[in-house]
Order: structure tokens, then sequence, then C-alpha cells
């Protein structure tokens, strides 16, 4: 007897969630406040920095702007993927590379990265394919093609 009336509650509420989602528009999303001064609705990357924004992914340049034409940068490439992959063990404060200043936003990214085989340096020093060992980073260069087809590939 208890089996059943359990049944039948269960049954109840799943067809309560069923008519309830049923009711919400299709494609519903929560609101996004856009903090982002230079991206509007009408234009054409607006859903784009919605849907990377919403998810961690990528940030502003600062607290109001997005800067959606300026060049990415290496730290920038380098941070999304970080941002993408929320690993939560690490706490990366100093880097390996001699550019790469200590406990800035870009620190614990590429490091994070140099350590899974993803980014090696990029001058000064000796290099192997076995062993990296170049000695600067270079954060503030734009990330060129080669670069980032390099980087993508080595994330994936």
């Amino acid at each position: 007897m208890k089996k059943k009336a359990l049944k039948r509650v269960v049954s109840l509420l799943l067809g309560v969630l069923l008519l309830v989602g049923c009711a919400l528009p299709a494609g519903a999303q929560t609101t996004w406040r856009n903090p982002f001064t230079d991206v509007k609705e009408g234009d054409w990357f607006y859903q784009d920095v919605l849907w990377v924004a919403e998810r961690g992914y990528f940030s502003g340049t600062t607290e109001t702007t997005f800067e959606p034409n300026t060049p990415m940068t290496r730290a920038m490439l380098v941070t999304t993927l970080y941002n993408r992959a929320s690993p939560t063990e690490l706490d990366f404060k100093s880097s390996r590379f001699q550019d790469v200043e200590a406990d800035v936003w870009y620190t614990a990214p590429i490091e994070w990265a140099a350590s899974r085989g993803i980014v090696s340096g990029t001058g000064q020093g000796g290099f192997t394919f076995d062993t990296p060992t170049l000695e600067t980073f270079s954060p503030a260069a734009p990330v060129t093609r080669q670069d980032a087809a390099v980087i993508l590939y080595q994330y994936a």
C-alpha cells in the first residue's frame, strides 16, 4: 500500500515538473546584465560575448570594457583555456618564465598550461623537443595564428 502511494506522489510531482517545464518559453535564459559599455545588443558579436562571459571563460579588460577589437594576447588565450578547464586543485603563485610576474591575473593560467605541456616559452634559452627550456613566455604579445593553432592543439 505504501509503495503504491509513493508511486502516485512521485508521478504527480513529475507531472507538475513536466507542465512547468513546458510552460517556460523555449530557449529561456537567465538575464545577463551586460557590464561592458563597448558591447551593444546590436553588435554581431553580442551573443558570443554573452556566452563566454556567462560561463566565466572571458572577462573584460576592465570592469566596464571588453575591447572586442583589441588583439588577443598570449596570456589572454591561455587564461581562457584555464578558465574553461576550471582547475580547482592548483594554485600557482609564481612561474618558471622570467617575464611572468608572480601573483598577477595570468600567472596561474600560464604555469598551469606549461605544467601540462600546453605551452612553452618563446625565446632565450636552450630548446629541445623533449624538454622545452625556453625562459620567456611573452604574455603581452599578440597571439599569432601559429601560436593559437599550437596552443589549441596541445590543449585538445
